[in-house]
C-alpha cells in the first residue's frame, strides 16, 4: 500500500516537471512568434536534437532561441 502511495507522489511529480518544461517551451516559442521567427527557432531546435540525439526538447529550444532572438 505504501509503495503505491510513493509511485503516485513519484509519478505526480514528475508530470508537475513535464508540464513545467512544456510552459517554458511554449513561453520561448511566444516570443519567436512574437519575432514571427518561431518556424526558425523550431528549424534550429530540430537541427541540435539531430546533431545530439539525447538532447531534452526545452533544451533544443533555448539553443535555437538563442541563435535568433538573442
Amino acid at each position: 500500500m505504501w509503495i503505491d502511495l510513493v509511485m503516485n507522489k513519484k509519478q505526480s511529480m514528475e508530470q508537475h516537471d513535464v508540464i513545467q518544461e512544456l510552459d517554458y517551451v511554449q513561453s520561448l516559442l511566444d516570443e519567436a512568434s512574437e519575432w514571427g521567427l518561431e518556424a526558425e527557432v523550431v528549424t534550429f531546435a530540430l537541427k541540435y536534437m539531430k546533431e545530439n540525439p539525447n538532447l531534452a526538447i526545452a533544451d533544443a529550444i533555448t539553443f535555437g532561441y538563442e541563435e535568433w532572438i538573442k
